[in-house]
């Protein structure tokens, strides 16, 4: 009866003839038909290393026909990989033991180097006797590729293909310990792209990743072949420079860094400026850690960010120190909201002829404790790093539309206006223009008592859209205008196209006009170009008579700036509104 476990037979003959066909095969000739079919290679050599016998599969991996190989010794395959002390440990324990495995790189008969994973035995007869050596082999070009790609994903950014946070430390701890050797000096370059950010909410994370790729590019053409450039993640990038000899040196290399990335980016049909704030740090001089190394060029970074960006600074204790309170800022700041601490401080404009108060600009502080007034400079780049800008904007606009209406209350029949400075995450906002209304609307104040300030900076990274605002906002009755003018490079043709009601002209550009002809020159350009546009001049900072006589020469007759009124509190504004005018300096 069949259970199940038999192999189906055809009748009396199928049993017959298996068994005289397993009484043919000799022990022999099994060993014979097992070493042919094989799929791994197998060879056969004397006791003299001389080849006897390869298989089919030998064969196909090597590229050698059986006869190719016949009586030849097989360092034929030889790779050039291994040197000669690798045989001599292969072959001393071959004869102790009998056996040898390990991975071996051969070469093809094409000339294509593979590994191997080759097993030795030595083959005995009935007696015990040595009589020669059987290899068996396996293609381990698969399971390499493997691991390359394992090992890859491990050590390598995937986007850059830099060396990650992994393996920079592994290269920092070899060049920290080489350095050691030799008496030299190591620089560890903490570089982050300013703003770029505002690229990726911009253009869209693909073509953040484009500009990525891009930076990592240039920065390896700048640098040495034994030098190392790795990418952290983020737009953090971190340079390893080796053999360190001076400083002069290190800064010379960081300044071809900030040139080559200071060039225009190509990212479709855009071009994008992008600038690198680099900290600097160095072995064994500022520590001797990889990670305090790290830290401490990290922190120079932040020093320089803090400065304006688009530079380097090499480390020292007072940055350490500085750092340590950026820190303690970053941590703060994220409450200051929740626990009511910020405030809004307010900067007249005036008109020159008159003293009366035309505008009040908006001006965001925090009352941190033990600190005092703390400038929104100082921590709303901090704020937005830390994804709370959009929340901070939203707590100035209803404030501020809030302090309008008593404003407007106290101006009396005077027209005054509450000024509130838009940054370039708010421009990007596309139901802006709408959102102010409505808030306005529910805070009861007229919508042509508000002025929009977005900063020039802010129309030159994003044209369209800042266009787009402006006409949305007008339509609805909200006004605009040019804040820090003078710092970037606006053309008359795009001002043309922006219904703006006032161009304000930058302190920085003022601050020299009395006293240079090229400073008068440009003041005098700015003030001349608002003319022709038929919109209203008005100069920020002054802070010198000798700056509000050459305002006044130049038929300037609104300003604002420490010589008139320092910002002061929402009270005092008050107090000022009702009194109707400053005493302008005579």
């Amino acid at each position: 009866m069949d259970d199940g476990h038999t192999a189906p037979s055809g009748g009396d003959a199928a049993p017959r003839e298996r068994a005289q066909a397993r009484a043919a095969i000799d022990d022999e000739r099994l060993a014979a038909l097992v070493f042919e079919s094989s799929s791994q290679g197998l060879l056969v050599t004397d006791l003299d290393g001389r080849i006897v016998r390869v298989n089919p599969a030998f064969c196909r991996l090597t590229g050698y026909a059986a006869g190719d190989l016949a009586g030849a010794n097989p360092r034929v395959l030889a790779s050039g990989r291994q040197d000669r002390a690798f045989y001599d440990r292969l072959w001393a324990e071959l004869l102790a033991t009998g056996r040898w495995e390990g991975e071996v790189w051969d070469r093809k008969k094409s000339g294509e180097v593979f590994p191997e994973w080759l097993t030795l035995s030595t083959v005995r007869d009935e007696r015990g006797t040595a009589i020669g050596y059987a290899g068996h082999v396996i293609d381990i070009t698969a399971r390499k590729a493997a691991d390359e790609r394992i090992r890859s994903m491990a050590q390598f950014d995937p986007l850059t293909r830099l060396p990650n946070r992994t393996l920079l430390g592994d290269r920092l701890g070899q060049a920290f310990a080489a350095a050691q050797r030799a008496g030299t000096k190591v620089a560890v370059l903490f570089l982050d792209l300013d703003r770029f950010k505002a690229v990726n909410d911009s253009l869209g994370h693909h073509m953040g990743d484009v500009l990525l790729q891009e930076v990592a590019s240039r920065l390896k053409a700048v640098v040495r072949g034994a030098d190392t450039v790795a990418r952290l993640g983020g737009d953090e990038f971190v340079v390893v420079l080796t053999d360190a000899r001076s400083a002069s040196l290190v800064a010379a290399v960081t300044e071809k860094i900030v040139r080559a990335l200071g060039q225009p980016f190509a990212l479709g049909a855009r071009e994008v400026l992008v600038t690198p704030s680099i900290g600097i740090s160095l072995f064994p001089d500022d520590a001797i850690e990889p990670e305090d190394v790290l830290r401490a060029a990290d922190a120079a970074m932040y020093e320089v960010k803090q400065r304006g960006r688009n530079g380097y600074r090499f480390f020292t204790h007072e940055v350490e120190a500085r750092a340590a309170e950026a820190l303690a800022l970053e941590h703060d700041v994220a409450a200051a909201l929740d626990r009511g601490e910020l405030l809004l401080h307010w900067q007249p404009e005036i008109d020159l002829a008159t003293g009366r108060v035309t505008a009040l600009e908006a001006l965001l502080r925090w009352q941190r404790p033990g600190a005092g007034l703390v400038p929104a400079a100082r921590f709303l780049p901090l704020a937005e790093e830390r994804g709370l800008g959009g929340l901070i904007g939203e707590w100035v606009l209803a404030t501020a539309c809030e302090a309008a209406r008593g404003f407007q209350r106290d101006a009396g029949a005077q027209t005054v206006r509450v000024a509130i400075n838009l940054s370039l995450q708010d421009v990007r906002q596309p139901r802006l223009a709408r959102h102010v209304a409505e808030v306005a609307a529910s805070a009861g104040v007229d919508l042509t008592r508000l002025d929009l300030e977005i900063g020039e900076a802010t129309f030159l990274l994003e044209r369209d859209r800042a266009a787009e605002l402006v006409a949305e906002g007008r339509a609805l009755g909200l006004q605009f205008s040019v804040d820090n003018f003078g710092t970037g490079f606006s053309s008359l043709a795009q001002l043309r196209r922006l219904p703006i009601r006032q161009l304000k002209m930058d302190g920085s550009v003022l601050r020299g006009a009395p006293g240079n002809a090229d400073a008068a020159a440009v003041a005098a350009a700015i003030l001349g170009l608002s003319a022709t546009l038929g919109v209203r001049a008005s100069a920020e900072q002054v802070e010198t008579p000798a700056e509000l006589a050459f305002l006044r020469g130049h038929g300037c007759n609104l300003a604002q700036g420490s010589l008139f009124c320092p910002p002061i509190s929402t009270e005092e504004a008050t107090a000022l509104l009702r009194r109707g005018s400053l005493a302008p300096p005579a």
